[in-house]
Formats: structure tokens, sequence, C-alpha cells
């Protein structure tokens, strides 16, 4: 897929670096961000699997079809991406397009991490496949797949009911380690395998990507049956068929890079990042501090704390460890606010407890959770509930996510070891590698230079590197382009979009809110990008530029915004000519005109010229948007585009001897 917050990801020892969010060209492979983490061991329950195969499918998988069928498709599905929705219907017709015998459809889950409703989605759609067996599993992820942006958990709960399974018993299933282990070993296998984003698919080890037309699929599979119908022939067993295709199709060795995409080696460097003012276990003057980015929704962070606790066991007095706050999922800042909330009341020491009972009850972060372990750690009550509705400690946060921001640091859980980063929970022994480097150097500091230990962390970051400054590309803004905001604002935000294009939706809300930070000091310039893998992205940037054609700039952005709401709500991927119509009629446009306008091209020379623009600055996928010449890719967070258009101000007042005013105060939520 391809998700709100297709991709590539890049593999760093056993950690996946995480890249941006957006939808992609052709050229250049959709990249998505992959979890950073490395996951759980696969449960010892789970069923045997396919004897020597890079691709294993167990007994506990979601499959129908033979397990001799001559072909194997193994798809790894998100239930919130909707590019895996319209994978799945795929697979519904390949499964009745071919003949009984011929064809299996194996199903794995991987909820990617920048989906909050992802992961509780594949656990409640695993433990009705164990509870209700394949039917209620088939019926239940139509319901997903069909109500994606519902996927909250009483949702979750009462669709199980709907398709035959107890609500009682799909709950304590469904929060069950079994599962969850299932579903995380599926997780770690797709990074295995080289299958960072969804829908992926395998089809006898043969890689597919994307929401793909289904004579993609069809081709592969025909080649498959003659090949195995081959090797039948030659007298290879039915059931051995599947191991003896992957073993020759499956090529997990990361492609060869573009030369504009150099391959990205693991980061050696020394950040700068502080760790003053923020909770810490361990020792304060210890020669190794450990900064840790990390929420408490998120189940690899809960699994690094156990990592941390041992390494805290292992070197006493030799280890500090101090812990900053990156909230991705719906309840991880409201616990944020409650750990924050005890150390002001009590102290660090109250905050990691919180911290503690907070990570062990992560799958049900609800208010009453919260004020339950408010209580049982002695909180006053009244305090922390005035805490919670005020949002008190937002400040906190926003200044750890704008740290997060300038370190790059894009998933959790995520550590800087004397300010070497280290990506993901990975196996003890790596972070055991870096502490052993990281107290040598502090050990030569002090041994040569007579550093004081509560001094070598300050020193080690005087020389650390600081934030990278975003990648610039130079662009002129047509005096024709649509926009927003002042014209003489000094900074100008180039927006390059694909008006069907879920993320380039989900940026509205994101540009928005800079508006009402910025609305002296920002323009918003649209520049048309309609990707080849969207088929009515061109259509709708030709009805757009036809509305500012015969109502104006406000006319513009009217129908932008229908299309972005699409009809009954549904969202630009809906869209259709017939949709086009009505928002033209809805918008009192000449239909004729509008009609031709959609055939004759006569707005095909400006998004040809936005589209060239885009291409001498190396942009590829939407939405990127060009501040004052700084490209930033895909939909990022308010913090990231605060930091980089502040950057953009800077530069602005000094390059012009006229008083710019000042770039705003942090404040509210995001």
């Amino acid at each position: 897929m391809i998700g709100v917050r297709a991709w590539g990801a890049v593999l760093l020892g056993t950690a996946l670096a995480l890249s941006t969010a957006g939808c992609a060209t052709p050229s250049s492979p959709a990249r998505v961000p992959v979890s950073s983490q490395v996951r759980a061991q696969p449960s010892a329950g789970r069923g045997a699997a396919a004897r020597g195969s890079g691709v294993p499918i167990h007994a506990d998988d979601p499959s129908w079809g033979s397990s001799d069928a001559p072909v194997t498709i193994v798809a790894f599905l998100d239930y919130e991406c909707p590019y895996s929705g319209e994978g799945y219907q795929t697979l519904s017709e390949l499964h009745d397009r071919y003949k009984l015998g011929q064809l299996r459809i194996v199903l794995k889950q991987h909820p990617l991490p920048f989906h909050e409703s992802a992961m509780p989605a594949a656990l409640a759609a695993q433990a009705v496949y164990e509870l209700g067996g394949l039917d209620a599993f088939l019926a239940y992820s139509e319901l997903l797949f069909r109500n994606q942006r519902s996927l909250e958990r009483a949702n979750l709960a009462e669709w199980a009911e709907q398709v035959g399974v107890d609500g009682d018993t799909f709950r304590a299933h469904s929060a069950s380690l079994r599962v969850r282990e299932h579903v995380l070993a599926d997780v770690k296998l797709a990074d295995q395998i080289g299958a960072p984003g969804t829908p992926a698919f395998r089809i006898n080890g043969s890689t597919l990507s994307g929401a793909m037309p289904i004579e993609s699929f069809q081709s592969i599979i025909d080649r498959e049956l003659a090949a195995t119908a081959e090797l039948l022939r030659q007298g290879v067993p039915a059931e051995d068929l599947y191991v003896r295709r992957v073993s020759v199709n499956l090529k997990v060795e990361p492609e060869e890079p573009d030369e504009e995409e150099p391959v990205v080696e693991e980061d050696t460097s020394i950040w700068r990042i502080p760790a003053d003012g923020a909770p810490f276990r361990g020792a304060p003057d210890a020669l190794v501090t450990m900064v840790e980015f990390s929420e408490f929704e998120c189940p690899f962070c809960a699994m690094a704390e156990k990592t941390l606790a041992e390494l805290l066991r292992r070197h006493p007095g030799q280890l500090r460890v101090v812990f900053r706050h990156l909230p991705f999922h719906e309840h991880a800042e409201p616990a944020a606010q409650l750990a924050i909330e005890a150390r002001a009341q009590r102290g660090d020491r109250a905050f990691f407890q919180v911290a503690e009972r907070l990570f062990a009850e992560q799958h049900h972060l609800d208010r009453d959770t919260l004020l339950r372990i408010a209580r049982e750690a002695g909180l006053d009550l009244r305090r922390t509930q005035a805490a919670l509705d005020q949002h008190k400690h937002r400040a906190v946060i926003e200044a750890d996510e704008a740290l997060a921001d300038e370190l790059d640091v894009q998933a959790t859980p995520q550590f800087f070891i004397n300010g070497r980063r280290l990506v993901g929970a990975q196996p003890i022994d790596r972070f055991e590698e870096v502490i052993a480097e990281s107290q040598a150097l502090a050990e030569r500091l002090v041994a040569e230079r007579g550093i004081a230990p509560k001094r070598v962390y300050a020193t080690i970051m005087e020389s650390a590197r600081g934030p990278k400054e975003p990648r610039r590309a130079e662009i002129d803004v047509p005096p024709d382009s649509p926009s927003r905001g002042p014209a003489d604002a000094p900074v100008v935000l180039q927006l390059f979009a694909d008006l069907t294009c879920p993320y380039c939706h989900a940026l509205a809300r994101t540009l928005e809110a800079l508006e009402k930070l910025y609305p002296t000091q920002l323009r918003i310039v649209w520049r048309h990008l309609p990707l080849a893998t969207h088929p009515h992205a061109r259509m709708a940037s030709m009805a757009v530029l036809e509305a500012a054609a015969q109502h104006g700039p406000a006319a513009f952005w009217k129908m932008r915004e229908l299309i972005e709401q699409g009809p009954g709500g549904t969202g630009p991927e809906e869209l259709s000519r017939d949709v086009l119509e009505s928002h033209a009629d809805a918008l009192g446009l000449d239909r004729t005109r509008f009609d031709l306008a959609l055939k004759d091209g006569r707005h095909e020379p400006t998004i040809a010229r936005d589209e060239a623009a885009a291409a001498r600055a190396n942009i590829r996928g939407t939405p990127t948007t060009l501040i004052n010449g700084y490209v930033v890719e895909g939909l990022q967070s308010v913090t990231r585009f605060r930091r980089v258009i502040d950057l953009a101000l800077e530069r602005a007042m000094a390059a012009s001897p006229a008083p710019k005013a000042a770039s705003p105060q942090r404040r509210g939520r995001r």
C-alpha cells in the first residue's frame, strides 16, 4: 500500500530505516515506511511450515484452496490500506477464475506502523480465523476492508459477533499472546523476504507488489501452472511443488539501487541529543547515556523495555537511560500526559512506575484505565484528571517531537547511545555492542583528558552532529498556479499533489493548521502531479483547472475540496467521471464546456508544465512540498513542517533588510 502516514525501506543490519509517506510513480517503487522494530519470534504453537520454504505457510495461516495446489499466492495485507482492499478483491476474483485445485491463497498480516488501527484489526482478524474458521474470517475481512475508516475497537468486536464469533471469547483471544505473536511473525517474515509495504504478493515465490491489475497475477499464475505441470510429469510429488518453485523464484536480495538513490548504510554518526530535563533511570554520572524515543501504545516499544531493564541490571552505575516521547497511536498521547503528570507530582520514580503499567496494559489505554493506573500509583486524581482534560503537558511532548524531527526519528522505538543511533527493538547483543564501543570512548575521555564522568556526555555532545538541513530544489512559481495566502508572503509552499492520492487528501488538514499558524507568512501554491498508477488523477486535474477557468481561483479550491471529500464522504479513491460531473453541477459550471475540457486536453499544457518541473527537481511521489526550495516528502507532521518553515523564515529574514514577523510560538495540539 501505501498509506496515510508504495515507498522502499533499507535494511540496516537487523533494523529497518523508515521513509516518508505518500504515493509514488511507477519508475519509483512506492516507498512504504516499514516498522523499524525487530519482531518477536513465531510462537511455538504455530502449525508446521511448508518444509524448506523461504515463504513458509503455517497451519494457522488463513488460506483457501488445497495445500497440494500447484500455485500458491501468499498475500501480505494491511486492513487500513486502501490498496490492500483492492488486492483482496483481486484475490477473490482469482479464486473464482481458476479451476478447483489449481490455486491456493494464503493471507498474512502486515499492519504498517503508521496506520493506527491496522494492528488491532490484524489481531482481530486472526482471532476470528482461529475461533470461527475460514468462512468467518473471509466475511470479517470483507467488513474490515469495506469499513477502513471505522476500525475502532468497538466495531471490531461487533463485527466479530456478526460473523458468528462470541464477543467475550473474541475479546480475550484477540488480546492473547498467541495471536499477537502470530501477527508479529507475519510482519517479521515480510521484512525478511523484502516486502516492506502492502499489498505484497509472492506467487510461488515470485514477487508482485501493489494493487496490480488481475492480468499481472494471471501472467505469473499461468507461467507457474506450466512449470509445475512439467515437474509433475517428471515425477515430483504434488506436495513438494511449492517448495521447489519458491526455491527457484524467491529473491530476497535488495534490488540494485537507482543511481539517484544510493544504498543507505548504517548510521555511525554521533548525534547531538540533549539528555537534561527528561526522566531517566540509572546513574546520573554514568559514562554511557542512552536516549530512547518511545510511546506507550507501541508493542515494539514494550518489547524494548524488557531489554532496557536487563541492560540496566547488567550495567549498574555505568548506564543512564533517558526517556523521550514520540506518540503515534490513538491513545499514546493521553498515556504520555499521565506519565508526565506522575513525574510532576512525584518525580522520576513515579514516572517509570506509571510507564511500566502503561506498557503492560497498552492494549486498553482508555480513560478509565489511565485513571486506575493513576490511582494505583498514588497520584492526586483531581490534578491528574485536570492534566488529561487540559492536555497540560503538551509542550513537553511537542518539544520531544521537535527533537525527534530534527534527528529524523520517524518510528519507535529508537535509541541514541552516547549519540549513536540504534533503530528498533533489537536483540540485546546489538545494544551491548554499541554500549561497549561507547563506553570505551568515554573511558578514554576520562583517562586521557581528565574529563569528570558527569561531564563525559556533555563533552561528547559538544562535537556531535546537529540536525540535517532538508534537500533543496529551486523551482520557479508560475504566476497562474492556484494559490492561497498573501501574495507577498516570505514563505511559499509549493505542493506537488495528485487529487486522487489519499495521502494528499490527508495532508490538507496539516496545511490548514499551518495556514492558521502562519497567517501572514505563508502562501500555498498547488502544482499538479497526477500519477500514472491512479487512473482518474489526470482527469481530476483537468476538472479543477476547468473549474478555475470558468469561475476563478475560488472554484479551483472548491472543486478540489469536493474531489477530496468524494461521494458520500468516501474520499478521492471513489472518483469517476460521473462524480466529477456531479461536482461541476454543484458548482454551477457550464457542463458543455466542462465535458469538452475533459476530452480535448486544453489543460494538458499546464499539467505537463508542473510534471516537468517535478522531474527537474527529482520529485516522483505525492505529496511532495517545496518550502522556499526545501523539499519535504510525504505526509509529515505539523512539527516537521514548522521546523522547515521556520528555517525558511530565518533565511528570508537574513536575506532581506526589511524586518519580518517572528515565527509563531508553539501552541495547542497538532
